[in-house]
């Protein structure tokens, strides 16, 4: 990746409480540029250039930010806080020192097809987000490819030890770390079980996806299908769930491939 692969154009912000919601409203997101070698200083970007670099940089994409004219500065997305429907509010541009490595996490990308997906009926859970590594910024991963194509019977899974990591970067993470695995497909039995103790009570507290703007930001961290009761229109819609309404699920991280239901059963579809 060469350090001019992203580049952003930034304004001096001098908007501060109330004028920031004003400049949201413009099209404009409020940020703050800190880090190696400047004093931290308020910007704004323009939301739809910012949304398509940060679509494809992360933040582990190194971006040339340009304020006003001046040399652009190498610098890492490093915060993004969202509202309750996903809108960027504000931004935390990191510059970094091209010649100090520096860590943090990159993404972890499935591809390829797992066979015992669409031979045997088996799901493709993937536990493990992202990794941390520590790498010069120009070094740095957009993303780390994770093959699926060798899982071919359940309970295969693949660790952090069996990624293939460029040899300019190091990583953090623990090498037992597991990333994805494939489970079998729940019996009618274990099924018929499930839904009774979401009956019981615990499927309450599992907001629809029209209810899904009554959620704090920081509490929407796991996904699944509603399932609660007089919810039916939205049964099999991917929600994010609070983590103390799924009780024993066991998913570590908040993405999951999952079926017919939150549980990762069945075919699997990407969220």
């Amino acid at each position: 990746m060469t350090t001019t692969e992203f580049a952003l154009q930034a304004t001096v912000r001098t908007e501060q409480k109330k004028q920031v919601k004003t400049l949201r409203q413009a099209g404009q997101i409020p940020a703050v540029l800190y880090g190696n070698g400047v004093t931290n200083q308020s910007v704004k970007v323009d939301q739809l250039e910012f949304l398509k670099v940060y679509h494809k940089a992360g933040s582990s994409g190194l971006v040339e930010l340009s304020i006003e004219g001046h040399k652009p500065l190498h610098v890492l997305i490093t915060e993004v806080q969202d509202d309750h429907l996903g809108s960027p509010q504000h931004i935390d541009f990191h510059q970094v020192n091209m010649n100090e490595a520096i860590r943090t996490e990159v993404p972890l990308k499935l591809t390829g097809d797992a066979p015992a997906v669409y031979n045997l009926g088996g799901s493709l859970i993937q536990v493990l987000e992202e990794i941390e590594v520590e790498a010069l910024p120009a070094n740095l991963p957009q993303a780390i490819e994770v093959d699926v194509t060798g899982l071919d019977e359940f309970d295969m899974h693949l660790s952090v030890s069996d990624l293939k990591i460029p040899a300019d970067v190091t990583v953090l993470t623990d090498e037992h770390e597991m990333i994805c695995k494939i489970e079998a497909p729940r019996s009618d039995e274990e099924m018929a079980e499930l839904d009774a103790e979401l009956g019981d009570g615990a499927a309450a507290d599992v907001p629809c996806a029209c209810h899904l703007a009554e959620l704090p930001g920081a509490d929407r961290r796991r996904q699944g299908s509603c399932r609660a009761p007089g919810r039916s229109a939205c049964r099999g819609r991917p929600v994010d769930i609070p983590e103390p309404a799924l009780p024993g699920v066991g998913w570590r991280s908040g993405r999951a491939l999952f079926g017919r239901d939150y549980a990762g059963l069945g075919r699997y579809r990407a969220l």
